[in-house]
């Protein structure tokens, strides 16, 4: 299930980055859409599991294997904590090592077309298909590039890279005094291990939906301003179907 969900996500990445550079150069775009959405829909039925995981199963399992509720408690949220940086803290990190770029004589629009492109769809309120996000804007991500390297960047990026290591090495030790408390019961090895594995899956599997839920509804108002369809109106089917949209 993982291996699977896991080749869903790359393929959405690969088939959105071809519709991004369609629409980037004005170029009809409908097959590149169409392929889009047919992975993000793959992307989209993966993420039902998180909704259907045992949750008060693995609860009670590990309050007997650690003692308590409070301890089973502690470790089940430790588990959720997923390999790579979430996708609001790790777009930060976009903007602080672009401005720590820029200060040290990058250049100014190179510097906010990356982070446009990395970060621009997950700042703003609303959602990226009824209108653009600020930082879809390269003005604006100029600006704030420019703002920010005038800031301590390389001290914000060891509080948060150390924070970071801190979660997981919570996470790990954890995982460790769970695995220990059912040595000796082979079942509940088992059960200990499968549940580390698919917690850490699901926590980074949703921060990547996230992501890409954003790329795909920016790049699909872009195809629908660029060929003058109508964003409230269009579905899934229109989507799927190129040239059924006219």
């Amino acid at each position: 299930m993982v291996t699977a969900a896991e080749q869903r996500h790359r393929l959405a990445d690969t088939t959105m980055l071809a519709l991004e550079h369609q629409l980037k150069a004005g170029a009809a775009a409908e097959q590149q859409l169409a392929a889009a959405t047919s992975a993000f829909l793959g992307v989209m039925s993966a993420h039902i599991v998180n909704w259907l995981l045992p949750d008060d199963d693995w609860q009670h399992l590990l309050a007997e294997l650690l003692g308590g509720d409070a301890e089973g408690r502690a470790c089940r949220l430790a588990l959720n904590t997923p390999d790579a940086t979430g996708h609001l803290l790790d777009a930060h990190l976009v903007l602080l090592d672009g401005a720590a770029a820029l200060a040290g004589g990058a250049d100014l629009v190179l510097a906010a077309g990356a982070l446009a492109a990395r970060a621009g769809t997950l700042y703003g309120d609303g959602s990226p298909a009824a209108a653009a996000m600020p930082l879809e804007d390269h003005a604006r991500a100029a600006g704030l590039l420019t703002a920010t390297a005038a800031t301590d960047t390389t001290g914000q990026r060891h509080v948060i890279d150390a924070s970071r290591r801190r979660a997981v090495q919570l996470r790990d030790a954890w995982v460790l005094a769970a695995l220990l408390a059912a040595a000796g019961d082979p079942a509940g090895t088992a059960r200990v291990q499968g549940m580390t594995t698919v917690c850490r899956w699901a926590a980074g599997s949703e921060e990547t939906r996230k992501v890409q839920r954003h790329r795909y509804l920016a790049a699909a108002r872009r195809w629908c301003e660029q060929d003058g369809a109508d964003p409230a109106t269009i579905t899934a089917a229109d989507l799927l179907a190129p040239g059924a949209v006219r």
